[in-house]
């Protein structure tokens, strides 16, 4: 048995704090085992909860894609396979709880259809401590190779504070009177497993939502009334979606469950953040939680931008008359819009409809600010007129350039490093983000952009990097940076510790990026 290399490895811890107290911690496991003919995908997700008596328990699920195992001929021509699970927790050194699960896929047709992921759920009861958690994993019909996971965690049980629960969106409930994992409070719960931001695509017309707030009885009083708000919260216009807002009185128990769904088949495509909010019977806001997710919902981007019933009369785009001008003002919207957005303007564009276009773009700026939208589009224009004089020049407007385009998307970097004459690199600047957001992205913390001059001509600087969500990645990015690349350095080559200095001296110890010794560590 073998530790196996992991192609795919990703682990997020998000820790919330109320009143100075760690709440519920998540973390997001996802495996693809790399030597194997098929490399089995398996998303592992867990969280903290309290039973009714306010005994602490770990519940984990695990979600597998059935494609990607190894599938053996089952009865009447079906294929099916699966994995072997053991989940240990120790302390100490000692096993304190274990779970074996067998995750099995349905019998399969053929390889061809995309087939629904299946779940396994494990709930185990621990005392409050620290521990490590084991996870080892086997594909049932390739056993010669084993995977393992560890992560440290903490239980921690303070019925002196508020807690939550992360909120896990499902893909479906029903009633149950069975107590067993997966099934809650009266209901079996079928959760999405998340792999990274949660993606919700146009099938689904429903987005039911569960999660758990603890300990209210102590803070506020046995069976003392509160309120549980939940809404959808837009991050593109920064507004609270009232057709998506709702609230339930709640009286304070060890343990109050929260199930509801909302009707998001109207929902236009973008990128949202579902919130939770306990609020007191004073109307104070005792705590929040709060879970981003991505919308793809083209029908009903299409009912967004119907924009045969949109009336210009008496608005700000009326004055925008001249062809030219207008068709380079939504061309220039791009960096700060939507997917959804985007494809609309393309076809609005090719339709060279002037009355469409107007339309379109009086609809563009009434979400982002319904009460002043001229106000809201001089402001970006202005910032687009600073992209032309910083980096456009007579062959390429400045927000279409790399520079300008990320300027515009994510607004000015909290850091800028430059070199013109590092000895041996062409002219470089990297930018720094503290938080990255924009209308097509989730925010995102400490990214970087990497742009360099190979031409030499000054303002010509192309992006070769970026840690950002949906940026380019080249993690020898600095062989794009060195002048030796083209006098026959072998770009093919892997960094190593005593080759740093042949890129120059500031790229590889510089302020932003620091000594990270090895490409790979980026």
């Amino acid at each position: 048995m073998h530790t196996l290399l992991v192609s795919t490895f990703v682990i997020s811890t998000f820790n919330c704090m109320i009143m100075k107290m760690r709440l519920i911690a998540f973390v997001f496991l996802f495996i693809s085992l790399a030597a194997n003919a098929k490399k089995p995908k398996v998303a592992i997700y867990y969280d903290h909860y309290l039973s009714a008596t306010g005994q602490p328990y770990i519940e984990t699920f695990f979600s597998l894609d059935p494609l990607s195992v190894q599938l053996k001929p089952a009865t009447q021509g079906y294929l099916n396979g699966g994995i072997k699970i053991m989940l240990l927790f120790e302390q100490d050194g000692a096993i304190i709880a274990y779970d074996k699960i067998l995750l099995q896929t349905p019998d399969l047709r053929d390889t061809l259809t995309q087939q629904p992921y299946v779940l396994q759920t494990s709930r185990l009861a621990l005392a409050p401590g620290d521990y490590t958690m084991k996870i080892e994993i086997v594909d049932l019909y390739d056993e010669a190779e084993t995977i393992t996971l560890k992560h440290d965690l903490t239980v921690a049980v303070n019925r002196n504070q508020l807690q939550a629960s992360n909120i896990l969106i499902l893909d479906s409930y029903t009633p149950t009177t069975d107590i067993k994992p997966g099934s809650k409070w009266g209901y079996t719960l079928v959760p999405i497993v998340p792999i990274g931001t949660y993606f919700i695509p146009e099938q689904i017309d429903k987005m039911p939502f569960y999660l758990e707030i603890a300990n209210a009885d102590s803070v506020l009083g046995a069976d003392e009334i509160f309120i549980a708000k939940y809404y959808i919260f837009d991050n593109t216009r920064k507004v609270l979606l009232n057709k998506y807002a709702s609230f339930q009185k709640l009286n304070a128990a060890t343990v109050n469950p929260i199930l509801n769904t909302f009707a998001i088949d109207k929902l236009p495509s973008g990128y949202y953040t579902l919130t939770v909010e306990v609020i007191s019977k004073d109307n104070k806001t005792l705590l929040t939680q709060k879970l981003p997710f991505y919308r793809s919902n083209p029908p009903a981007d299409a009912a967004e931008f119907d924009l045969s019933m949109v009336s210009l009369d008496a608005t700000f785009v009326t004055q925008l008359s001249n062809r030219d001008s207008l068709m380079f003002y939504i061309d220039c919207l791009y960096p700060t819009s939507t997917d959804a957005e985007r494809r609309v303007a393309t076809n609005v564009m090719n339709s060279n409809d002037m009355a469409l276009m107007q339309r379109f773009f009086l609809v563009f700026w009434n979400k982002r600010d319904p009460l002043n939208p001229e106000l809201a589009w001089q402001t970006y224009k202005q910032k687009v007129h600073y992209t032309q004089r910083e980096f456009g020049s007579k062959t390429t407007p400045g927000y279409r350039t790399d520079m300008g385009r990320v300027l515009l998307q994510y607004g000015q970097p909290s850091t800028i490093e430059r070199s013109y004459n590092d000895p041996s690199n062409y002219p470089w600047q990297i930018w720094q983000y503290d938080v990255l957001e924009s209308p097509a992205t989730p925010v995102q913390n400490n990214r970087m952009f990497v742009f360099v001059d190979q031409a030499l001509a000054g303002r010509n600087y192309v992006l070769i990097h970026s840690t950002g969500l949906g940026e380019i990645q080249d993690f020898k990015w600095q062989y794009a940076l060195s002048r030796n690349t083209n006098r026959g350095q072998n770009v093919d080559d892997g960094s190593r510790p005593d080759g740093r200095d042949d890129f120059g001296y500031r790229v590889n110890n510089n302020f932003i990026i620091g000594d990270h010794r090895f490409w790979g560590d980026r």
